[in-house]
């Protein structure tokens, strides 16, 4: 009872397959331009100084002491804390403390 007449084949829809060129179109567009910003984030940051120095010429802290206090920062995930506010220096250590 089967005859060919009866098949039904799909007809191609021409807005779908707009449609998809346009998502690849916006997703390589917004990988783009992630790399973009990304890349000029990490050209435009500021230099880390070498060391601070007191006006008497007593040296303050280091570079090195900017890391170290970087990476306590980021060892007790103060990071997370407060990101809107910006508020995660509350929950640790005070590094701007300088012991004599």
């Amino acid at each position: 009872m089967s005859d060919s007449s009866s098949i039904v084949r799909p007809v191609a829809d021409p807005v779908s397959t707009v449609l998809k060129w346009i998502l690849l179109a916006t997703g390589l567009l917004t990988a783009a331009l992630l790399i973009w910003t990304t890349q000029a984030t990490y050209k435009g940051a500021p230099p880390q100084p070498e060391k601070f120095v007191s006006a008497d010429g007593s040296i303050l802290m280091t570079g090195a002491d900017i890391v170290s206090g970087k990476g306590g920062f980021q060892k007790a995930d103060l990071m997370d804390y407060g990101s809107l506010y910006g508020m995660g220096s509350y929950y640790g250590e005070d590094y701007t403390v300088l012991s004599h």
